[in-house]
């Protein structure tokens, strides 16, 4: 005698297993969890004997297609490398922009070498890792940055040594650089996430394709946030209104023109070059969004570089 409860129903859509009740009731439709299962394995009883076969199959090809994803990510090879030249990049910038410089007439920080590059990694780990691996990045290095600040700040307190007769010059430098490096700290913040964020979410609407669509709308939005923070964070009440916009807008519009330089010959190809070698290409298909998540939650269903439609997605 059949005594089961609920009906399964498959969401293929969105990759969900939901269930309803069969009382003839209010037939609220819920979502199966495999927690749910483990953790309650009496609550399989509910179903058919036909729908606990099929929950039990889907749950263990999600799970080995996890652990397979998982075994591919241990396996990167230029994670760890794209990984540490980002932080790298951002504590480069973090000391050349405590210096102003002038190119043409025309002022910005001495980042401005260095930083637009910090952009061209994360277009590389947001696309070809996903979002979830460049936000536990992200978080890595602005706690890197934090320590970096606190550091300096910690250093420039303590007593000098009574033969060390540069405590006035090391104070009157770093000093001075502190509330730039808070400054640049909370704009990389804001702006990086922004980035990984719109790049990620064009991409799941592009279905993987227009890459230089989703680099050039991520970049306008994340640009601006980045160069006006830092600016009103580091200068204001030290410059004056017109020197602070000018600042902004040079700054801003140089490196948009970097960035849609270097496409063409640095970004596309490296992303291209890296996906092959890594064979990811990773799309945040059900991934929360929340920028203080740590955990890493991606199956094969996540990685479309071995689809039919891999050539079109690298070469677009």
């Amino acid at each position: 005698m059949d005594r089961s409860k609920y009906k399964l129903n498959i969401d293929f859509i969105n990759n969900n297993i939901l269930y309803t009740p069969l009382d003839g009731g209010h037939k609220k439709t819920s979502k199966l969890e495999y927690d749910e299962i483990t953790e309650n394995p009496d609550f399989m009883n509910n179903f058919s004997g036909k729908d606990g076969y099929l929950i039990g199959t889907i749950f263990a090809s999600k799970n080995l297609n996890k652990l397979k994803l998982t075994n591919s990510q241990s396996r990167y090879k230029y994670l760890v490398l794209i990984s540490i030249l980002f932080v790298t990049t951002m504590l480069l910038s973090n000391v050349l922009s405590t210096k102003l410089i002038s190119i043409n007439g025309f002022t910005v920080t001495g980042a401005m070498l260095v930083y637009p590059f910090s952009y061209i990694f994360d277009y590389i780990i947001t696309d070809i890792y996903g979002y979830q691996n460049a936000r536990r990045i992200l978080l890595s290095c602005i706690g890197s940055l934090v320590l970096f600040d606190i550091c300096i700040y910690m250093i420039i307190i303590l007593p000098p040594s009574p033969f060390w007769t540069h405590q006035k010059e090391f104070e009157a430098v770093f000093s001075g650089m502190l509330r730039t490096y808070i400054a640049s700290t909370i704009a990389f913040t804001v702006s990086f996430f922004l980035s990984s964020f719109i790049f990620q979410k064009l991409k799941i609407k592009n279905k993987g394709r227009s890459l230089f669509k989703r680099v050039f709308q991520s970049l306008l939005i994340s640009e601006i946030s980045d160069t006006a923070l830092f600016c009103l964070l580091a200068f204001y009440a030290i410059w004056p209104l017109k020197h602070m916009m000018q600042f902004i807008l040079v700054s801003y519009f140089t490196k948009i023109s970097y960035e849609i330089f270097v496409y063409a010959i640095i970004t596309k190809p490296l992303i291209q070059f890296i996906k092959k070698e890594e064979k990811s290409d990773i799309i945040d298909w059900n991934t929360d969004f929340s920028p203080i998540k740590w955990e890493i939650d991606y199956d094969e269903s996540n990685n479309v570089y071995s689809s039919k439609l891999n050539e079109e997605l690298v070469n677009s």
